[in-house]
């Protein structure tokens, strides 16, 4: 018992660690130093975050430690969101066009387009390598995988382009990059899991300095609230949480609204047939979250029955809704 709660005892240790490390590299984001040069603030960043793999490689070789090795290789790969968000300043600063009002302590300036260019290449040159190489260690079979995938969500953020549009397909596309990947991957074990999810970081930095800096629109709120629902469901359902799970109806519902009057706008709906619309959209989601969980089937099913459908009552407009059996009904026959 005495040696188990050891255990537990360092590992909260090594995860604290390790969350201090990213908190520090953190700072490089926001913090101003007026004594050095943006430049140099990076690449003290990047010398830095080389010493990581380094003591991780002392861990497990030299003191055959191997969980405070893929501890410290987890938080590397936490570390890479902030090199892309930097280097993504640097490019943005010389091809994007200026636009929102970003705090003078949140820029990051490049001289020249060379020297832009220049900074992307070398720290591509030295993070691609040491992303494989944290990969290899936390998930030896799909490595390259991992790293291809990364590579391409990372450079996402790299793209000099900060209109609300531009967040909601990059964010889109990191998030079913990342679903995807590791649906593919099928992780077993935690430090597999937790190097999936890392998949995700460049689509945190995205939604982050978009709402923090730049334009903001309704869609890409609607787009963040279902992304959130997908991700409480598919937690829940990893967690065997049915609280989460099933809460993923609110970030829905949510959604939902925020995509009612961009979508009325776009198809030129009337109010009823938006409403029947998004009750039908609704009930497709659910229906899809009821047939991959067995054990909400039931809520998720009910619920789609009772959203609202062209038969239901919408303003004035009444139609008899057709005799037949509850949706729940044919999935438990």
């Amino acid at each position: 018992m005495e040696e188990t709660r050891l255990q537990k005892l360092f590992q909260i240790l090594r995860f604290c660690g390790a969350a201090m490390v990213v908190a520090s590299a953190g700072t490089f984001l926001v913090q101003q130093w007026d004594e050095v040069g943006q430049v140099t603030r990076y690449l003290a960043l990047l010398g830095t975050t080389t010493l990581i793999p380094a003591l991780g490689y002392l861990c497990g070789i030299r003191f055959q430690e191997g969980r405070s090795a893929r501890v410290l290789m987890l938080a590397l790969l936490a570390i890479l969101p902030i090199h892309a968000g930097v280097l993504g300043g640097f490019v943005y600063s010389q091809f994007g066009t200026p636009i929102g009002n970003v705090a003078a302590v949140a820029q990051w300036v490049a001289d020249s387009k060379v020297q832009a260019f220049a900074l992307l290449a070398g720290g591509g040159a030295v993070l691609i390598p040491l992303m494989w190489a944290a990969f290899r260690t936390l998930l030896r079979s799909h490595a390259a995988l991992l790293t291809v995938v990364s590579v391409g969500l990372h450079a996402l953020v790299l793209v000099p382009n900060r209109t609300g549009a531009w967040a909601t397909v990059a964010l889109l596309a990191v998030f079913g990059g990342a679903i995807w990947t590791i649906a593919r991957i099928k992780p077993q074990t935690r430090e597999a899991w937790l190097a999936g999810a890392s998949l995700l970081l460049p689509g945190v930095l995205l939604a982050v300095r978009q709402l923090a800096f730049y334009e903001i629109t309704q869609v890409l709120f609607a787009t963040i609230a279902a992304i959130g629902a997908l991700a409480m469901f598919l937690l829940g359902r990893r967690l065997d949480d049915l609280a989460v799970e099933r809460f993923a109806l609110s970030p829905l519902l949510v959604s939902a609204a925020l995509f009612a009057s961009p979508m009325q706008a776009s198809l030129r709906l009337s109010n009823s047939n938006t409403a029947m619309l998004i009750g039908v959209l609704i009930a497709a989601v659910m229906l899809a979250f009821g047939l991959q969980s067995a054990r909400s089937r039931r809520f998720f099913v009910y619920g789609a029955d009772h959203a609202p459908h062209p038969w239901r009552r919408v303003g004035r407009a009444t139609v008899d809704r057709p005799r037949a059996r509850p949706l729940e009904l044919w999935f438990h026959e």
